[in-house]
């Protein structure tokens, strides 16, 4: 046999699936025909196929050593690096080919996703447009393409990507989903809904539709409606966890009995993140029958493995705080000589589950505020921080440029809109730079019952990862009370402090005193956040819902043990009022 029949013979078998015998005969080939490059790369490509990417990349780069103008291999051997999460391996490795072949759609893909692994977005977002331009009717690459402009925070632009892909394939639910998804993200929530919708209609059995219908019809306010959502798609994915989660934080002590069983059998075998959400669902369960002990032990199980999942770290986010405070110290930053046109935001900062939500709620029941939630456009600014980049009037213009282009239609329309990132707390001093007339409400709540309510939470995948630890939990405290601390120097009229506690106990006079700060007209519905017909998108969802009460406050007294990790890493210069503790 011919060495050219033989490869063909081997490449077939590697198509087919029969990656180990493909690997043993292409061995055996290289003992009779001698080290020719095609024989290695094939050697490469079965391993790939059996998942074993780290082992085929001494046989990539024999291939290449013998042939270093050998494309397909060096396109395949990039393709291994990037899942292994080594793009700058792969960017190398890439640009031979990229010289040789620059309208090559494979290399076109590949860079932009090796730029993408790299955060180098406006390079990735520019090659996957050349990859768009050579493959105009590639729905992988729209897809792509959207997820580097959602990660740039251009959400608009990355939902018309995803409408070109379902223009492609309409009858894929998972293109709706991400589409809902995306409007949601923007805060164009009817939108939102419909395409969630529509993915349901699509594919009515399809767990994940209806999950995202579900989800959606809670942030709305239809409880019922999401709950039987819930049930349906547990129905058809029995045992899934998040679903589970869902429903046992929804349900009545009652329901949740059918529930509880099953739920402890699956915990007992889960492990890493399906555990740590059964354990939180379990941890619901509990505490509805008043069993503290076993909610106590779920609950540190559950955080314990999520704390495995996101570690903290503690060293990188001391290093954006000491970059930011190293920037301004005590210098106040400019402002632009003159205001933006368009509605004003009006940022809620404060740590996670310190009432942030609740005052967003109480602002957006005024038809001149629309609540936009938690935006990520501050994003925008941690490469002017990392590569410490002025940040002057022309750096500010952009910013507004590109966060307005991702206001909803009906924020656009609005005096005001509100904002209410956590992380929004770093960046007063660039906020104020880019809109002199922003309003800025710091919510402060005990941050006992806060670390408490932060324990008992679970968050998006990734995202607060200090929140499992108390430790942790300390160390972050610290770094946020300690940016708080030198705004309030620099801006001591225009950071406007609202207690949680006094929300909870006087609604009406707290509301007033918002209306007054945001220059509208005081109205009763604003003392009722419970009667808000606006979207929540956070986890505090299905607790909005009900009057204003004080059951939250005042919750760490007897939990002392429990919270003595946290307490002890507090540094008392900035939480004096536990001095006394």
């Amino acid at each position: 046999m011919s060495l050219q029949n033989e490869l063909n013979r081997l490449f077939s078998m590697v198509s087919q699936g029969k990656s180990k015998k493909a690997l043993a005969q292409a061995k055996a080939a290289i003992r009779r025909y001698g080290q020719h490059p095609a024989l290695f790369h094939v050697s490469a490509l079965a391993q790939c196929a059996a998942g074993k990417q780290r082992e085929a990349i001494p046989n990539f780069q024999k291939a290449l050593k013998l042939d270093p103008d050998f494309h397909d291999a060096a396109k395949a051997y990039a393709t291994a690096l990037i899942k292994l999460g080594q793009a700058k391996q792969a960017a190398s490795v890439l640009r031979r080919a990229s010289e040789a072949l620059p309208d090559d759609p494979a290399i076109a893909k590949l860079t932009a996703l090796t730029k993408f692994s790299e955060r180098q977005l406006d390079a990735a977002s520019e090659a996957a447009t050349h990859f768009l331009q050579l493959q105009p009717d590639d729905v992988q690459g729209y897809l792509l393409r959207a997820d580097i402009l959602e990660a740039g925070n251009h959400l608009k632009e990355a939902a018309e990507d995803v409408m070109h892909a379902i223009a492609k394939v309409p009858n894929d639910p998972e293109l709706w989903i991400r589409l809902s998804m995306l409007n949601a993200e923007r805060g164009e929530h009817d939108a939102a809904l419909q395409t969630a919708e529509q993915a349901v209609s699509i594919a009515p059995d399809y767990p994940r539709a209806i999950m995202q219908q579900a989800n959606l019809l809670l942030g709305a306010g239809f409880r019922s409606e999401a709950i039987q959502g819930y049930r349906r798609a547990l129905t058809l994915n029995p045992g899934e966890p998040e679903t589970i989660d869902q429903l046992a934080k929804l349900q009545t002590s009652e329901e949740n009995a059918g529930l509880e069983s099953s739920v402890a059998n699956l915990f007992k075998s889960a492990k890493g993140r399906n555990r740590a959400i059964l354990g939180f669902a379990l941890t619901a369960i509990a505490e509805q029958k008043g069993d503290n002990a076993a909610a106590q032990s779920y609950l540190s199980t559950a955080n314990r493995e999520m704390a495995k999942l996101t570690p903290y770290s503690r060293k990188s986010e001391q290093t954006v705080n000491d970059k930011i405070m190293g920037r301004y110290a005590d210098v106040k930053p400019p402002e632009q000589s003159e205001s933006h046109k368009g509605p004003c935001p009006i940022f809620i900062l404060g740590l996670p589950r310190s009432g942030t939500t609740l005052i967003e709620t109480i602002l957006g029941n005024h038809p001149d505020i629309s609540p936009l939630g938690e935006r990520d456009s501050c994003d925008l600014l941690y490469p002017v921080i990392d590569g410490n980049l002025v940040f002057d009037k022309t750096a500010a213009d952009e910013f507004v440029r590109r966060d307005r282009a991702e206001l909803s239609e009906e924020a656009k329309g609005s005096k005001f809109y509100t904002d209410k990132m956590p992380e929004n707390h770093r960046m007063i001093g660039f906020l104020k730079t880019a809109y002199p007339d922003c309003r800025i409400i710091h919510v402060k709540r005990d941050p006992r019952d806060t670390a408490l309510s932060m324990w008992r939470a679970r968050f998006a995948d990734g995202a607060l990862a200090y929140t499992y630890d108390f430790s942790d939990m300390a160390h972050r405290f610290n770094l946020y009370a300690e940016m708080m601390q030198m705004w309030q120097r620099l801006y001591p009229n225009e950071i406007h402090v609202v207690h949680y506690e006094d929300v909870v106990s006087d609604p009406v006079s707290v509301s007033k005193r918002l209306a007054d700060l945001c220059d509208v007209t005081w109205l009763d519905a604003m003392a009722h956040p419970e009667t808000s017909a606006n979207t929540v998108r956070t986890l505090t969802a299905y607790q909005l819902r009900q009057p204003v009460h004080s059951r939250s406050v005042g919750k760490w007294p007897g939990k002392e043990d429990l919270l003595k990790p946290f307490l002890d890493g507090l540094d008392p210069k900035f939480w004096p009022e536990l001095a006394a503790v």
